[in-house]
C-alpha cells in the first residue's frame, strides 16, 4: 500500500496496480491479451502463493494466462501496471479509456479525491 494522489493505493514494488474493468471478477479472467499487455503488463507471480502487504490474504489470489504466467488478482480482479507510469506512486494509468482503475485494499477502485 502507498499514499498516492488518490488515496491509499496497492502497489508492487512502490508501483500503482490496476484494474481492468472490462476483465471478470467472478469467476477471474483478464480479457487484457496481445497489443494490450504492452501497456498494461500484468502483475505475475512465480506460482508461489500471493502476497500483497497490508491486504486481507483472502482477498489476495491468482489465475492461470493463457500464455501460461500466473497472475495475482485482488477480489477476484486481475491486476496490471501501466508503463506510462514513470517513478513509484505516480497513477498516470487511472481511468486511462475509462477502463482502468487504481485499487484499494479491498480491490474496488479508487475515486480521485
Amino acid at each position: 500500500m502507498a499514499s498516492t494522489a488518490l488515496g491509499e493505493t496497492v502497489t508492487s514494488d512502490g508501483w500503482t496496480v490496476y484494474r481492468f474493468e472490462a476483465d471478470s471478477h467472478e469467476p477471474p479472467a483478464s480479457l487484457c491479451e496481445n497489443d494490450c499487455l504492452l501497456a498494461w503488463p500484468p502483475l505475475l507471480t512465480d506460482g508461489s502463493p500471493p502476497r500483497l502487504e497490508g491486504v486481507d490474504p483472502a482477498l489476495v489470489g491468482a489465475l492461470q494466462r493463457t500464455d501460461g504466467t500466473v497472475q495475482i488478482t485482488l477480489a477476484g480482479w486481475p491486476l496490471y501496471r501501466f508503463v506510462d507510469d514513470i517513478q513509484p506512486g505516480d497513477t498516470t494509468g487511472e481511468n486511462v479509456g475509462g477502463n482502468w482503475s487504481a485499487v484499494g485494499k479491498d480491490g474496488k477502485p479508487l475515486v480521485a479525491k
